[in-house]
């Protein structure tokens, strides 16, 4: 008799994540009224003794395997943990957040309609342990496909949310299309794969739930900013503007456009090309502070009208 397949495999890559990975694993673990899953650490050269953790918790665990490599970075270690899943959804964790004790039997509700896609919500967590109110998104799927739902949420001005660990994915879909994680990005790789694992997908159920813990990292997200990561970004967002031309991706590919103010002039040649080419998604922004860099943006040009609305925003927020 064929062994039943596992109803969920849960992908963590782990990269320095010492002082986090425990908790993220006993959250897995303390799953309530959770079906038989699987567990599949992938130790992206971790240096600080995560992979000692991992190793640890596999001799105590039948259900969870790892794996080694040398460091790829995340898309890399997400797909090879893909490529090693047996069951019918994947999730993908990341190895310093949490889920809440209910998140699987949140799922399980929503699989008795045998969805390709189920999206739930989230968390922030600071580092003093305050849990926050992560983003509330307007339309919760009821079974559509995924090119319904995204024109639902567009026709609000919404996205669904961008980062992949808020969906649980039927493992064939990823298969049959050939979807994976892009290993030649640094940032927006979860956008570029959430949207064509939506585009792809027949039916998706989603709840208002927030099942997942993210826990807020250290630093603004332009300290660490290289032109690599904004011209990913922005490559990104406006290739999916071209293929869906709403306000709701206009907004993100704007909002995305203005972070060229933390990078040296010199260093942004490459991005002020790209932007001074697509200047016509600003066009199709809806949002009023974006409205203000787009005037800005078309008075100053790229760079020092990204420059003036950052200035603008942060004396607006000192004040």
């Amino acid at each position: 008799m064929k062994d039943k397949m596992l109803k969920y495999s849960v992908v963590i890559p782990v990269y320095n994540v010492a002082a986090d990975l425990p908790a993220c694993l006993e959250s897995v673990l303390a799953q309530k009224d959770a079906p038989d899953y699987e567990v599949i650490l992938v130790d992206d050269g971790a240096t600080d003794g995560s992979g000692t953790i991992c190793d640890d918790y596999a001799a105590r665990f039948g259900n969870i395997r790892v794996l080694h490599t040398e460091n790829r970075g995340v898309s890399s270690a997400r797909n090879l943990g893909t490529e090693m899943a047996t069951g019918e959804y994947i999730l993908y964790l990341d190895g310093d957040d949490l889920w809440d004790q209910d998140l699987l039997a949140v799922l399980n509700r929503m699989a008795e309609s045998n969805p390709d896609v189920m999206v739930f919500g989230y968390l922030a967590l600071t580092g003093k342990g305050t849990r926050l109110p992560g983003t509330v998104y307007p339309v919760i799927p009821a079974g559509e496909s995924g090119r319904t739902y995204l024109r639902a949420l567009f026709d609000r001005q919404a996205i669904p949310p961008t980062a992949v660990w808020s969906y649980a994915i039927r493992r064939t879909l990823l298969e049959k299309n050939r979807i994976t994680f892009r290993e030649d990005m640094k940032v927006s790789e979860d956008f570029d794969l959430v949207m064509r694992v939506l585009t792809a997908a027949g039916s998706v159920r989603g709840t208002a739930a927030q099942c997942y813990c993210y826990r807020q990292r250290a630093g603004s997200a332009t300290s660490n900013l290289s032109e690599k990561k904004l011209m990913d970004n922005l490559t990104c967002k406006a290739d999916y503007f071209r293929r869906y031309p709403v306000a709701a991706l206009a907004n993100l590919y704007a909002d995305n456009a203005l972070l060229v103010a933390a990078l040296p002039k010199e260093d942004a040649a490459e991005a002020l090309l790209f932007l001074n080419q697509n200047r016509d998604i600003w066009n199709s922004v809806s949002q009023k502070p974006l409205k203000l860099g787009r005037m800005l943006v078309r008075l100053f040009g790229d760079y020092n009208g990204a420059r003036i609305y950052t200035w603008i925003r942060g004396a607006l927020r000192r004040a």
